[in-house]
């Protein structure tokens, strides 16, 4: 996906538990993806329309958009803040 579709995404709702289309679709796999060891995209252990992708992926995505770092977080802590 490019930066400019994460923007249009409103974030401030409920999380999709499955895929959508268009920025549903942007917003499930934002989410829900994760990294693996392997190269390009592979399927996900946590179900079929999770996707996994690898080192490669993310240094296309850094370099398309000229960032130095992603930073991937999704656990929220028990308290319900903080980091």
């Amino acid at each position: 996906f490019k930066v400019a579709q994460l923007q249009r995404v409103a974030f401030r709702r409920e999380l999709p538990e499955k895929p959508g289309v268009g920025l549903d679709l942007v917003m499930f796999d934002s989410v829900w993806s994760d990294p693996q060891d392997g190269k390009g995209i592979g399927s996900n252990a946590r179900g079929d329309a999770i996707v996994s992708f690898g080192p490669d992926v993310t240094k296309r995505f850094l370099k398309a958009h000229n960032f130095r770092l992603l930073v991937r977080s999704h656990q929220v802590p028990d308290s319900g803040s903080g980091y």
